[in-house]
């Protein structure tokens, strides 16, 4: 059980990182992927969205599948995917995808725990 809740503790810093990243990595992406300010906002708030939607569904898998598989697998899938996804991203609705995986992957983390 304490590396469970290691691991959640782990994927609850990830959520972290990944809310507030993309205000660290502007002035990069911008230059990288000619992302504007406004390319980014977009993809923070897809990031929040997909995170809210995914509340219900992810409550279900928890009750029926169990939290270790229900976060093991949306972490795997959808953070790591999506974090993959945004390493190879060469415009901004790769980076807008990126994000909603994300949301994804870390909807699981607050409730898991």
């Amino acid at each position: 059980m304490t590396r469970g809740v290691a691991l959640l503790g782990l994927g609850y810093v990830l959520s972290q990182f990944f809310r507030a990243f993309l205000a660290v990595l502007s002035p990069s992406l911008r230059v990288d992927l000619g992302a504007t300010p406004e390319d980014l906002a977009f993809a923070s708030g897809l990031w929040f969205f997909s995170f809210a939607a995914m509340q219900l569904p992810v409550g279900w898998a928890l009750d029926t599948v169990g939290p270790r598989r229900t976060a093991a697998s949306l972490l795997l899938v959808g953070g790591g995917g999506g974090a993959a996804l945004f390493a190879v991203a060469t415009q901004p609705l790769h980076i807008n995808l990126a994000m909603i995986l994300i949301g994804i992957g870390c909807a699981p983390v607050l409730m898991g725990a």
